[in-house]
C-alpha cells in the first residue's frame, strides 16, 4: 500500500505524553498492516476523511482510498480537538494522490542518492517513519527517543530565522498539561483551560510552552485553579486553569511543562 505521514500529524504526535505516543504507534502499525483490524473502529467523516480509534479518548485523522491502497495520516489528538481539527482542515484533494505521487517519485529515485539537503529532511523523515514502521516487528518496543530526535534534527534543518534551538540541557519536567480551551478574564487576562497529562504542576512552579516540538516561552505560573478555586498544586489526570506571568499568546494546543 501506499503510505504517507504529514508534518501535521508528526507534529500533533510530538505533543503528546509518552504514553499516549505509545499507542498511537500502535495503532499506526495495526493500520498499515491490517486497516480494519479489530479495535481501529475506522469511521468516515463529513468531509471524506477517515477517523481511527486508538483508545476511549484518542483519533487519527486520515485519508483513506481504499480502492487506490492510499493511506495518508494528517492528524491526532483527543476526541473533540481531533475532530475540530478535522472539520477545520476538511480534506481538499482525493485521498492517496499525493502518496501516489510520492511513491512513483520515491520508485524512481537512483538506488545511490546524493545528500538529502535541509529542505527536504520534512520529506525524508516521513519516509524514513513508513521504513521504520514496516521492519519493526514489535513497533511498541522501540524506544521513542529515536523518533524525537528524528522529528528533533528535521527541524532544527528547517527552523526559521530567530527561531531558537532545542536546549539540549532543559531540566527535566515535573508535569506537563495540554491547553485545551482559552478564557479571556477582565482585571486578569488570558487563562488556559488545560488538562493535566503527567505528573503534577504547582502555583510556584518556573514553566516552558512548548508548541511544535519547540519551547518558544519561559515563564512562571501567575495563577492556578480548579472549578474556580485557588489550588497549590493540580495534579494528573485532572482539569485547571493556568494563568501565564507576563505572556499572553498561549493557544490551544500548546503544551505546558513545570520544571
Amino acid at each position: 500500500m501506499h503510505f504517507r505521514i504529514d508534518d501535521t500529524f508528526l507534529d500533533s504526535l510530538a505533543r503528546l505524553a509518552n504514553d499516549e505516543q505509545k499507542a498511537v504507534k500502535t495503532s499506526v502499525f495495526d493500520l498499515v498492516s491490517k486497516r480494519r483490524g479489530r479495535g481501529l473502529r475506522l469511521k468516515k467523516l463529513r468531509d471524506g476523511s477517515w477517523s481511527a480509534r486508538v483508545n476511549h479518548d484518542m483519533r487519527i485523522i486520515a485519508d483513506w482510498n481504499e480502492r487506490e491502497n492510499h493511506l495518508r495520516l494528517r492528524y491526532v489528538g483527543h476526541h473533540d480537538e481531533a475532530y475540530q481539527w478535522a472539520e477545520r482542515h476538511k480534506t481538499k484533494t482525493r485521498a492517496g494522490n499525493d502518496a501516489a505521487e510520492e511513491a512513483k517519485a520515491t520508485q524512481s529515485a537512483p538506488k545511490t542518492a546524493p545528500p538529502v539537503p535541509a529542505t527536504q529532511q520534512k520529506k525524508s523523515i516521513r519516509l524514513g517513519l513508513l521504513a521504520f514502521a514496516e521492519k519493526t516487528v514489535d513497533i511498541c518496543l522501540v524506544p521513542l527517543s529515536a523518533l524525537r530526535s528524528a522529528i528533533a534534527n528535521a527541524r532544527n534543518g528547517q527552523r526559521e530565522p530567530g527561531e531558537p534551538f532545542p536546549d539540549a540541557n532543559e531540566r527535566a519536567a515535573k508535569g506537563a498539561a495540554e491547553v485545551r480551551k482559552l478564557y479571556e478574564i477582565s482585571n486578569v487576562g488570558t487563562v488556559a483551560g488545560c488538562y493535566v497529562l503527567e505528573g503534577k504542576i504547582a502555583c510556584d512552579d518556573q514553566i516552558r510552552i512548548i508548541r511544535g516540538g519547540m519551547a518558544i516561552h519561559k515563564g512562571k505560573v501567575d495563577s492556578l485553579k480548579h472549578r474556580k478555586k485557588n489550588v497549590q498544586e493540580i495534579q494528573r489526570g485532572y482539569e485547571c486553569g493556568i494563568g501565564i506571568w507576563n505572556y499572553p499568546n498561549i493557544r490551544v494546543g500548546d503544551r505546558i511543562e513545570s520544571y
